[in-house]
């Protein structure tokens, strides 16, 4: 399994966008919501990620925990994303296409080997990032990104490898679910969502609601990376809202 800060991500039975309007709706926003895992400001362990777990000072084979890993945001906040790659238990650096649905994200930043917020963040270019909805991970290197949360809603973001998604690799921003509209009667439980033997329907027949598609106000975002252009115009966004700036340093690394 993949973890991000130690968590692997792995889906309820409960659409988390259900889960977030209703905790909304009842406690106010934000909110804690139930069976979630909030996301660590910054990895639990820190070593040389570019040395083997098992190093001398590394954590040695990390048992994660698995859960709905989620960012708790306001509408308005704006974000920062520090992704730190790092080996897997088998030595090897992978690289990893991370994808944002829902928003689009200024690259501000990118290096080899260790992010060091005492030096890196005077390399960051913050006045003509570039402006997209995905980034590679490479091998042993950092990547830092900054999003203004605007669109409510919830929106995974996750490595856009098949296979590293479906291992835990993501996580989902839930962004001021109060604001939705009311959710339509066909979002409930996926174990009690079945066709019936004989059943003829097809998916342009039903309007479902899905955790990580387009599950907010507005349509969601590409996945192909296209139309990748410079923010010279929104550069003046990412360098005032730093008060309400939040980091996250998300260690890649494969669990037991």
């Amino acid at each position: 399994m993949w973890g991000i800060n130690n968590i692997t991500n792995i889906q309820g039975k409960e659409p988390l966008v259900a889960t977030s309007v209703r905790a909304a709706q009842e406690l106010g926003w934000p909110a804690e919501l139930p069976d979630t895992l909030p996301m660590p400001l910054e990895p639990p362990f820190v070593w040389n990620y570019t040395e083997l777990v098992d190093a001398p000072g590394g954590p040695g084979a990390p048992i994660g925990t698995a859960g709905r890993a989620v960012v708790i945001l306001e509408e308005g906040a704006v974000v920062e994303f520090v992704l730190q790659n790092a080996r897997a238990l088998n030595g090897v650096a992978e690289f990893h296409p991370w994808h944002m649905h829902g928003h689009s994200f200024w690259v501000v930043g990118q290096g080899d080997g260790i992010y060091d917020p005492d030096v890196d963040v005077d390399t960051y270019n913050l006045e003509n990032p570039v402006l997209r909805d995905t980034v590679n991970l490479w091998p042993l290197q950092w990547v830092a990104i900054r999003v203004l949360a605007d669109n409510p809603g919830v929106w995974f973001f996750h490595c856009h490898l098949t296979s590293h998604v479906l291992m835990g690799m993501g996580l989902s921003m839930v962004v001021q679910p109060d604001k939705l509209e009311a959710l339509p009667e066909n979002v409930k439980y996926c174990a009690e969502t079945e066709l019936d033997e004989g059943d003829t329907s097809t998916a342009a027949d039903v309007s479902t609601s899905t955790e990580g598609g387009s599950t907010g106000n507005g349509t969601g975002s590409s996945t192909t990376g296209e139309g990748v252009r410079t923010a010279t115009s929104s550069a003046d966004v990412v360098t005032s809202l730093l008060e309400s700036l939040v980091l996250f340093m998300a260690t890649i690394t494969l669990l037991l």
